[in-house]
């Protein structure tokens, strides 16, 4: 059961690295703001997190 939650949790956060990066590519020619970052942030890594449970 740890295996696991370890295993989806390292998931989680490799694709919250990788979204985060992609956003930080974008937001060169689109820069957005503080809390629309936090918001995706959030929603991304419980998103990914929930997926990968």
């Amino acid at each position: 059961m740890k295996l696991r939650f370890l295993t989806s949790l390292l998931t989680a956060f490799g694709f919250y690295a990788l979204g985060y990066v992609m956003r930080g590519v974008v937001r060169l020619y689109n820069p957005g703001t503080f809390w629309g970052d936090m918001i995706t942030d959030a929603a991304m890594f419980l998103g990914v997190f929930l997926l990968a449970w």
